[in-house]
């Protein structure tokens, strides 16, 4: 192995970059206001398949697994070489400004649909 391993904190922070720069891609082609994709974190889980090492080339790849009435599911994975180093799924609920669960805009949900893996 060549360079240092990268731990779970790392790895999660790698994660939460990969969930936002996809959630600001998908808000900027639906043209909407940030503000109506307001959501937080319900449940997360990571799962480290493969040593994952500094310095290196990643890549993440994100999808939507589930969307609900006021929560979505989203499936994430990082890339090394080639090779699955690190999985995660994560749970977000819609909130509103006093953080309690709304039923988010249909074009929102539509958005997130086409994201959708398809068996």
């Amino acid at each position: 192995m060549n360079g240092r391993c990268i731990g779970s904190v790392g790895i999660a922070r790698y994660f939460e970059d990969a969930r936002m720069n996809f959630i600001a891609e998908l808000i900027g082609r639906s043209g909407m206001v940030r503000s109506s994709w307001n959501s937080v974190i319900r449940q997360c889980s990571i799962e480290a398949v493969a040593d994952m090492v500094y310095p290196g080339k990643v890549t993440a790849g994100c999808s939507i697994l589930r969307v609900g009435n006021t929560s979505y599911q989203g499936g994430y994975g990082i890339f090394q070489n080639g090779v699955c180093v690190a999985l995660s799924d994560a749970t977000l609920v819609w909130i509103d400004d006093d953080y309690r669960p709304i039923v988010p805009l249909d074009l929102v949900t539509a958005t997130l649909k086409k994201e959708m893996l398809r068996s």
